[in-house]
């Protein structure tokens, strides 16, 4: 997803600030969105190809 598909579906906003200064400055801003019944996170892809845990607050 990128932030435009994270904006409109609603979850942008549930990303504290510092994980949206993170994510928009990924070189093509692309991140993995798993969601589950309890728990939401994104995984940003770096320029390494390596991902890291964004916990989403619900």
């Amino acid at each position: 997803m990128t932030r435009t598909d994270l904006e409109t579906h609603g979850m942008w906003d549930r990303l504290d600030p510092f994980d949206r200064k993170f994510i928009a400055a990924l070189p093509g801003g692309r991140v993995l969105y798993v969601e589950g019944s309890f728990t939401a996170s994104i995984y940003p892809i770096g320029t390494t190809g390596s991902t890291y845990d964004v916990p989403v607050a619900d």
